[in-house]
């Protein structure tokens, strides 16, 4: 697992190798991606909302809110056709084994970047053009000893991940020089200009009204920005010869800041990530034919998404959009037909809360083998998704008496 080269350092990326998986959206078999079915340590491991992974779930662009440390992972298992035991999903079944602590005391500590200054430019630009910043930094530790020889042991794991890449967007701002030619256009015709016309005008960046008023004047060179910081505990202890227990918690934040469609950096999407993934698991030797295992699992996942600049008040400059709830302030969706547009992203996001108790019992007899079992789950989902809350409104130029002018345009 460690010497494997994973983009991203993103245990997903182990989908792929094995038989079966289609390597664009790690479906198996012919299966729904859905179909899969995630867990860490026996644990459930899924968004209840996507059906697919809680851990490592990608966020703004698909780059992941959290990553799980792949230094923890002692084993990657992937059932491509999974049996009833293993629950929840009628595809594969994919879990993760976190390392544990053992009588020897075992640790690293490593260091992964990418730099644009050791890339090459693209056959598609020109000899000296300067390089797209695209940086990621991604760093973390690993410890595993005993704290009672034989009996009690421990494993602790922790990463971090920083990133940025520069974009380049070009697009058509209202600048000052175009409005100038707009009001040319209410003169010519005799209307009447609109202050509050002017007022939402302010829901665009000011910092560019001084570019020509040409399309493609605009070229966003903002940053996309992520971060992510993870850790793992893990204690096992056993209790004697027929008896041992384990204690897991994962837990991982993160935060993104980029671009789904706008040059402005004001309406980037901004997505903060929280999850934390409990798992106790017992296991039970009840005698030379019988076995027990019992897991107790809770997996949380929150994500909500937004503009990054929520400070443009529409009621406070006369646009009633009908909007009074304070944590909906913002600008709206605001289109003007061949500019960039001005709000990108309304409030969404959601909240996924899953418990379950796991009992698998497997019996030995002569030449069989049964496994009988059951589990007890319980998943909230706590959905709010508010498509066009704050409002959404567009100007396409068709409601005035120069719609039919072929001498207008812009």
């Amino acid at each position: 697992v460690q010497e494997m080269p994973m983009n991203g350092r993103d245990f997903r990326q182990m989908l792929k190798l094995a038989p079966g998986v289609n390597p664009a959206n790690n479906s198996v078999n012919g299966m729904r991606t859905s179909g899969n079915n995630y867990q860490i340590d026996g644990a459930d491991n899924n968004d209840a909302f996507h059906n697919t992974s809680a851990v490592n779930q990608g966020g703004v662009a698909g780059i992941a809110g959290t990553l799980l440390p792949v230094e923890a992972i002692d084993q990657f298992a992937i059932a491509t056709n999974a049996s009833s035991d293993q629950g929840r999903n009628g595809g594969s079944n994919v879990n993760l084994v976190i390392k544990s602590g053992s009588n020897g005391l075992h640790g690293s500590a490593y260091y992964f970047n990418r730099r644009e200054a050791l890339a090459s430019l693209t056959p598609f630009q020109a000899p000296g053009f300067k390089k797209r910043v695209v940086r990621n930094d991604q760093y973390g530790f690993s410890l595993g000893g005993p704290v009672i020889k034989n009996k009690l042991f421990y494993f602790v794991t922790g990463e971090a991940q920083k990133a940025i890449a520069a974009i380049s967007l070009r697009d058509t701002h209202p600048s000052t020089a175009w409005v100038s030619q707009a009001r040319g256009v209410l003169q010519r015709f005799g209307v009447a200009e609109s202050p509050l016309a002017n007022a939402v005008l302010r829901a665009w960046p000011s910092r560019y009204n001084d570019l020509p008023a040409t399309t493609n004047n605009l070229t966003g060179s903002d940053q996309n920005l992520y971060d992510s910081y993870n850790g793992i505990i893990k204690v096992d202890y056993n209790i004697n010869d027929k008896n041992t227990i384990a204690v897991r918690y994962f837990g991982g934040t993160g935060k993104q800041v980029a671009t789904t469609g706008s040059a402005y950096q004001e309406y980037f999407q901004v997505a903060p990530s929280r999850m934390h993934n409990v798992s106790v698991v017992a296991n039970s030797t009840l005698s030379p034919r019988v076995f027990n295992n019992l897991i107790l699992g809770t997996n949380y996942f929150l994500q909500i998404f937004n503009d990054k600049d929520t400070g443009f008040n529409p009621v406070g400059i006369g646009l009633n959009t009908g909007v009074t709830e304070p944590s909906l302030i913002g600008t709206p969706t605001l289109r003007i037909a061949n500019f960039a547009g001005a709000g990108y992203t309304q409030p969404l996001g959601r909240i996924d809360t899953t418990g379950h108790i796991t009992d698998n019992l497997s019996i030995t007899v002569g030449r069989h083998q049964l496994k009988v079992g059951g589990e007890y789950r319980r998943a909230h989902l706590d959905v709010f998704y508010d498509t066009n809350k704050r409002g959404s409104l567009t100007w396409d130029g068709t409601a005035g008496p120069w719609a039919t002018d072929a001498t207008v345009s812009g």
